[in-house]
């Protein structure tokens, strides 16, 4: 049996539905799914899980990576791994108020979206140097029309999909209902309709 590995964030994991574009995705291919996909996690966690788990187990036969909104980062809170996203709350009062200086002081949509390109360039050259076949969507956020820097003309594209607008942000202009009020999709059609997509592109790319 083949595997699919995918990751993500809370909208790659399928956060409150009873499935997700990885699980669709994966039964397509007809092969395991391991989604390491984690709500509130940034694409610097997206790039370091993804080769991580690659190095300790071996390749898979095909990787899905959903990138996430740009400004979210990790860091280190008394010596676990945290991460961080705009709004986050703690009920540790010191950690709402780290919370509140990074939203201040710290987030930057500029500077996660020139990391983010880096991330992507860095996944995808690992993944086609060990010969991976891949494929890259955003799940949220995108790269602006026009967007210019050195990095991200390096991007290959034919892997890429939506990379200037999200399946999440499409799919609320065609779904106007089947929403959580933390804008995940709850309705299966959803994630299914996504997934779809997905697949019609891989499919365009292997003709």
């Amino acid at each position: 049996m083949g595997k699919l590995l995918a990751n993500g964030c809370s909208h790659m994991a399928g956060s409150e539905s009873t499935t997700s574009v990885a699980d669709l995705f994966a039964k397509h291919l007809d092969i395991d799914c391991v989604n390491l996909s984690h709500p509130g996690g940034g694409n610097h966690r997206i790039l370091r899980s993804t080769i991580e788990y690659i190095e300790e187990n071996g390749k898979p036969d095909f990787v899905l990576i959903g990138w996430t909104t740009q400004e979210r980062f990790e860091f280190t809170w008394r010596g676990e791994r945290a991460d961080y996203t705009l709004d986050k709350h703690s009920d540790d009062t010191d950690l709402e108020k780290f919370y509140r200086y990074l939203d201040l002081n710290v987030c930057d949509f500029e500077i996660g979206k020139e990391n983010t390109i880096l991330y992507i360039f860095l996944l995808q050259q690992y993944l086609e140097n060990n010969k991976i076949d891949y494929m890259f969507c955003n799940m949220y956020n995108a790269i602006p029309k026009g967007y210019q820097s050195n990095i991200w003309n390096l991007i290959n594209l034919d892997k890429y999909y939506l990379h200037h607008t999200s399946l999440i942000e499409d799919a609320m202009k065609e779904y106007s209902e089947g929403w959580s009020e933390t804008q995940h999709a709850v309705d299966p059609a959803i994630h299914q309709s996504m997934c779809d997509k997905l697949i019609e592109f891989v499919r365009r790319q292997h003709v």
